[in-house]
């Protein structure tokens, strides 16, 4: 090779080697970010929002960075393409990636709600700016990403990154939780603000992990993408001290995965390891040494995080962990919250009746069950309350719990409090909130709205009966499909589904929720999220999109030896691919770990391409 070219060559490298900086901060350091905002409330929105203002935490400076490392690697991109110094890959893959984009943008254009379409919902923030960024670094990815240096850079920045969340996670299943510290708040609370520091509430307790990623359900869809990875770097080494490093960043990752009680990682992890016994038994009883050595360890830290929970990580494995909420909010944010946790505690399986309806009259409210019926009447002044029977329930005040309590035993979980002209009821599912108006009761609804008649919304059958399955999953799903009649070529809009949810039907929230102020803001199923948010058409091109990877890493690695760094790499991303996917029936897309997948399918389209090549040029 002349002098010349090897400069040229050189340069290359050179060029492509930075130009893989953005991509590393979308996979390593977007998905660690967590440090507080207080975005003012605009529009349609702040109906939604208990507050005017947003103090989010996990979403939108995530968002933010996304965007500005996005738009750096399209502009490092341009200029590789004006200098004619890129080749782009040519795929068939492109065609459903631009219709996706496509429809991105007419939903976006003609939404009701544009700047929610544009932007995001409030702790969410993935609308079309985001949308697109992902297609757009996936784009980048592949064309960018040519030689083994370049993934080992992405995936090495990706490994650290998972360690840092892995050891925040671990700690705070053990109740040592860094961001309730003091130091933790003064790490995600600005300067400006640190008097919001001390009044932090947060929903997640020992025994559970949400780590940097703001919700346990999205730790299991994180670590579900990185521990495919990690067990293939285990396989793949040969030197003892990396060999030890990757069993331990395994072990690591998998007890994340299984500490945050995330059915829908779990889920994702069955296919996984269902795709690696298949198509990597081979490597897998050649290297059983290994092989025994990290299930004889899965196994362990099974049982040291169970032992440690009383049996509460492997006695959850029939249920879906609880549908997500905010890992901490402001102290006050709710009015409606308080003391319901106490309330709960006191809940029976046999006093959990099902509500069935709401009768509001000037003096009188009767809470329509199952089984029975209270009445709650003001009489001159004085609150009586009478059962189906006709027989009043005699009450007395419970100072330790700060609520009015009944003395019948039979009404273990029932309390209510007053305050001023309002009358907020706790029940064995949730609690319900009155004013006393001129015109008589009215019952509280989202943003603090009134309302003297009850909505109920309509599901499909197929979910009847089944509403609690997956911790409301059932319902939110039930309620969720009737929607795509709307969006059967355009979407709502993206990550405006909250809006057009039937957010005011309370009965059914607090039965099959536990909540009746709980905002739905996700379907929790990403083909549902895509198929509401940017229509029909939208889906089916994101799945054409999954289905072309899938069919030619299967047709690729199916006949592999696994001998080459491409195979190995190429096997794994898609594995990882795969487990993520399945976890998307039970979960949605968000900021906090959606990016990390969508580089990786450009890596995995990427590196099933030099394989492809690889093999033949033998």
């Amino acid at each position: 090779m002349s002098k010349n070219k090897q400069k040229d060559n050189k340069q290359h490298h050179y060029i492509s080697t930075f130009d893989l900086f953005p991509l590393l901060i979308v996979i390593a350091l977007v998905p660690l970010i967590v440090y507080m905002n207080p975005i003012e409330l605009e529009g349609i929105v702040k109906y939604y929002w208990p507050s005017e203002v947003n103090n989010d935490f996990f979403s939108y400076n995530k968002a933010i960075i996304l965007m500005m490392a996005t738009a750096t690697a399209f502009f490092f991109f341009a200029i590789r393409f004006f200098l004619k110094n890129i080749e782009f890959k040519p795929m068939q893959i492109y065609i459903p990636l631009g219709i996706y984009a496509l429809f991105i943008i007419l939903s976006t254009l003609l939404a009701e709600h544009k700047s929610v379409a544009m932007l995001g919902f409030p702790d969410r923030y993935e609308g079309a700016l985001v949308l697109l960024s992902y297609l757009l670094i996936t784009f980048i990815t592949l064309n960018i990403v040519k030689e083994e240096k370049h993934f080992k850079i992405l995936i090495g920045g990706l490994f650290l990154s998972a360690s840092i969340i892995g050891v925040i996670g671990v700690f705070q299943f053990f109740g040592m939780d860094f961001f309730k510290s003091d130091l933790g708040k003064q790490f995600m609370v600005p300067a400006a603000y640190s008097d919001i520091a001390s009044t932090l509430n947060f929903t997640f307790g020992p025994y559970t992990i949400y780590a940097t990623l703001y919700n346990t359900n999205y730790v299991g869809s994180y670590a579900v993408l990185v521990l495919p990875l990690a067990m293939m770097l285990f396989y793949s080494l040969r030197q003892q001290l990396p060999m030890v490093a990757s069993f331990l960043l395994t072990c690591l990752i998998f007890a994340t995965l299984f500490g945050s009680n995330s059915r829908a990682g779990m889920m994702g992890l069955l296919i996984a390891f269902i795709l690696l016994a298949i198509l990597f038994h081979r490597e897998m009883r050649t290297q059983w040494k290994k092989t025994a050595a990290l299930f004889t360890s899965f196994a362990l830290i099974l049982f040291v995080l169970n032992t440690a929970s009383d049996g509460r990580t492997l006695g959850r494995l029939g249920n879906m962990t609880p549908a997500a909420q905010p890992v901490l909010m402001q102290s006050g944010e709710s009015e409606f919250a308080v003391n319901q946790e106490a309330a709960s505690e006191q809940a029976s399986d046999s006093n959990s009746l099902t509500l069935l309806d709401i009768v509001m009259e000037r003096n009188r409210i009767a809470l329509l069950f199952d089984q029975d019926t209270l009445t709650f009447a003001n009489e001159e002044g004085i609150l009586q309350i009478v059962n189906q029977a006709g027989e009043a329930l005699d009450y007395d005040y419970d100072e330790e719990k700060e609520l009015i309590v009944f003395t019948d035993s039979r009404y273990d979980g029932y309390a209510f409090m007053l305050a001023d002209n309002r009358l907020k009821i706790d029940l064995p599912r949730g609690f319900l909130v009155f004013e006393a108006t001129e015109d008589g009761f009215m019952l509280f609804g989202p943003g603090g709205k009134l309302h003297d008649q009850i909505v109920l919304s309509e599901g499909i059958s197929l979910f009847e009966g089944r509403e609690r399955w997956g911790s409301g999953r059932g319902y939110i799903w039930s309620r969720s499909v009737p929607m795509l009649k709307d969006t059967l070529l355009l979407g709502y809009g993206p990550d405006t589904y909250a809006i057009y949810f039937p957010q005011e039907d309370l009965i059914s929230k607090l039965n099959y929720m536990s909540n009746a102020y709980t905002i739905v803001d996700k379907p929790h199923n990403l083909y549902l999220q895509t198929a509401i948010n940017t229509g029909l058409p939208s889906l089916f091109a994101m799945l054409a999109m999954f289905g072309m990877y899938g069919y030619s890493s299967l047709r690729l690695y199916g006949r592999s030896r696994f001998d080459s760094f491409y195979a190995r790499t190429g096997l794994a991303i898609f594995i990882a691919i795969m487990g993520y996917l399945v976890a998307g029936f039970f979960n949605d897309s968000l900021v906090s770990v959606a990016p990390v997948f969508w580089v990786l399918f450009g890596l995995g389209l990427a590196c099933n391409y030099l394989y492809e090549k690889e093999e033949e040029s033998t």
